[in-house]
């Protein structure tokens, strides 16, 4: 089972995540809540915690006072020690104790400080649930009726803010209303349950003979050989693709893909820009939002085309029209077809609301647009050539973040259709294991099918790189090696095993 930890600073909607990943059937551990009932009269904790602090904490009741019990740990770095050394042995336990009670796709572990007492240790991937600092403490006053005086000793208490995102898997910025913040879990729970999904295929791709009827081509894997692929295998109970999931992840696997038409190099662009300036805007630096503005006019550029929106609004309906043949075929998994079909047609609905090309309103920008004017001249744009662009660079990261987060909301749809068309794609095909003889590998496709994408994967450790050429009928893999960074590399001798997907639909 994969267990996902769930943290994230104080007020940035920790609490909100967690019910939204209840309201999906996901378990959710939290350990505030186990410490608390830990603490109870009667529980492990309770006496150890009266012996160090004393009859004191006691409220009326003859419960510990909570609130008494973390101002006094709060102001005392000796007095936090001792009870974190009474409370984390047993939290963790309990928690150990849960997941193993649990039987579920995966299951989330809500830990505040998961970093700060070493439970990472515990979950496989981090969720963090982030925030700008001034939403933080408008929250938490609002919710705990503290001073921000108090808010900020917290804050300041706790990892820092860089320090956590550096570390998470996955991040939800909790910047919105409800709605928004609920189809950002909603998505990562479709994620996680892709990631098991995954790793229950590569288990069993792994673990099978290499003469299974799965193997192809059935006549070797040199040559000449001919493939035939069946449409859709990802729509069959046990078919899926090897997959890196998210921009924040660590990778698993070293992928390489091989576009067949100038539709998907577009869209495999677009989704390394949309990742990239992700991970710009998590910076605080003047250069991340320098880099960001330079992807956001990246993304524009790649945008150039008039009818690119009606280009993927057609493919988009290709791709809807061609999974409606599926609907009554025998082994298809109708559930997983019927959401698919469902996303494919608000996303088209959606685009043909939409009005004018995508990034219409950014491209009258007039800061963006000088900028863009002076991207060509070597060297990029200086803040002498345009001194608003200075006097931008020079405002608070709250700022700088506010405007390139506007801009980018012009592209949210754009960003949403090539990741549901690039996953379709991907999961065209379930990935088969084969051997590139003295490091080369061809084959020549069926002529009669209409291939989009050629996708190797090898482990993370592998030595070799795969160049892939070649078009729709016919492509060659040469596995070489990276000898010195200086020198050009050279195709490996060696008999290399890799994952081979042939992706159409």
């Amino acid at each position: 089972m994969l267990v996902v930890g769930l943290t994230g600073g104080i007020g940035c909607g920790k609490s909100a995540v967690a019910s939204r990943f209840e309201a999906l059937g996901v378990p959710v551990i939290d350990a505030d809540q186990i410490a608390r009932e830990l603490a109870q009269p009667g529980q492990a904790a309770f006496e150890r915690i009266i012996d160090v602090f004393g009859d004191d904490i006691l409220n009326e009741n003859g419960e510990i006072n909570r609130a008494q019990l973390r101002q006094i740990v709060f102001n005392n770095p000796q007095a936090k020690e001792k009870l974190e050394a009474i409370l984390h042995p047993l939290v963790r336990e309990e928690m150990q104790n849960q997941v193993e009670a649990i039987e579920a796709a995966y299951c989330i572990l809500m830990i505040p400080l998961l970093m700060e007492t070493g439970q990472n240790q515990m979950v496989d991937r981090i969720l963090v649930v982030d925030c700008d600092e001034a939403l933080q403490i408008e929250r938490t006053i609002n919710r705990d009726g503290v001073s921000e005086e108090d808010v900020r000793a917290i804050i300041n208490s706790q990892i820092s803010r860089e320090e956590r995102l550096s570390r998470a898997n996955e991040v939800i910025e909790n910047l919105g209303d409800l709605v928004q913040l609920y189809t950002k879990v909603d998505a990562l729970d479709g994620r996680y349950r892709d990631i098991v999904s995954t790793a229950k295929q590569v288990k069993t791709m792994m673990n099978s003979n290499n003469n299974s009827a799965k193997k192809w081509p059935a006549n070797g894997n040199s040559g000449n050989a001919q493939v035939n692929t069946t449409a859709a295998p990802w729509l069959q109970d046990q078919a899926t693709t090897l997959e890196l999931v998210s921009s924040n992840a660590e990778p698993t696997e070293l992928i390489y893909e091989l576009p067949l038409n100038e539709r998907l190099r577009t869209l495999l662009r677009l989704e390394g820009l949309f990742i990239e300036i992700q991970h710009h805007l998590s910076g605080d630096s003047v250069w991340s939002s320098r880099s960001a503005i330079k992807v956001l006019i990246a993304i524009l550029n790649t945008l150039n085309r008039p009818d690119i929106k009606t280009d993927f609004i057609r493919e988009m309906d290709r791709l809807y029209n061609t999974l409606e043949k599926f609907a009554k075929v025998t082994g298809v998994d109708t559930d997983r077809l019927n959401k698919v079909q469902a996303e494919l047609k608000g996303t088209i609905q959606h685009l043909r609301a939409m009005n004018g090309q995508f990034g219409q309103q950014l491209r009258q920008n007039e800061l963006v647009a000088a900028i863009k004017q002076r991207e060509t001249i070597p060297g990029g744009p200086s803040t002498f050539d345009i001194p608003v662009y200075g006097y931008w660079l020079n405002q608070s990261i709250e700022r700088r973040r506010a405007d390139l987060r506007a801009w980018l909301s012009e592209f949210e749809l754009l960003e949403q259709s090539v990741k549901l068309v690039l996953r379709i794609v991907r999961e065209s095909a379930v990935p088969r294991k084969e051997e590139a003889v003295n490091g080369t590998f061809q084959l020549i496709l069926d002529n009669t099918v209409s291939y989009q994408m050629i996708r190797v994967v090898l482990p993370l450790s592998s030595p070799y790189a795969a160049e892939i050429s070649g078009g729709r009928h016919r492509f060659g893999i040469r596995f070489v090696e990276l000898q010195e960074a200086e020198k050009r590399p050279l195709q490996t001798k060696d008999d290399v095993n890799f994952y081979l997907s042939c992706c159409a639909i």
